[in-house]
């Protein structure tokens, strides 16, 4: 759909651009976005070359993380329902007593910690929680600092 945004910005009503400018537009814009850049390339062949090492680091940080998700979540059963992820980096725990996790999550992202309100999933009592990032036990220290301090609830 690259032209989409041409469309959507040029429109074809009467003042559109004309149909051979808007043609040469679309034409340069299908040429110079529709595959990927030379570099791009390279480094993903690059990546690919070395998928084990990658692979290995990345399972490593997620080993390494995954038993202290267990522990945060067993020291505050009252406030997340955990199931443990069997084939991802993410979990999506189940929330109570936090008030509305999406203002939660803003308030976190204010101290450095990403989670996901699971409104945008249509799930609104859980957060979306990444554990594939070597930082993720100093989020998950902010984040029991957070739940232990009383700041549990968003401000209002």
């Amino acid at each position: 759909m690259p032209h989409t945004l041409l469309e959507d910005v040029a429109g074809r009503g009467p003042g559109a651009l004309d149909t051979g400018l808007r043609d040469a537009v679309a034409a340069l814009k299908d040429y110079t976005t529709i595959c990927a850049s030379a570099p791009s390339e390279f480094l993903t062949a690059l990546a690919l070359r070395h998928r084990q090492v990658l692979l290995d680091r990345n399972l490593a940080i997620v080993r390494r993380n995954l038993p202290l998700l267990d522990g945060f979540f067993e020291r505050h059963a009252e406030t997340f329902a955990w199931i443990r992820p069997t084939a991802s980096p993410i979990g999506f725990p189940r929330v109570t007593g936090l008030g509305d996790l999406t203002r939660y999550c803003e308030h976190l992202a204010e101290a450095g910690v990403l989670l996901l309100p699971g409104s945008v999933y249509d799930q609104p009592d859980h957060i979306r929680i990444g554990f594939g990032r070597a930082s993720m036990p100093d989020a998950l220290n902010v984040l029991e600092a957070n739940l232990t301090n009383g700041q549990h609830r968003a401000p209002l």
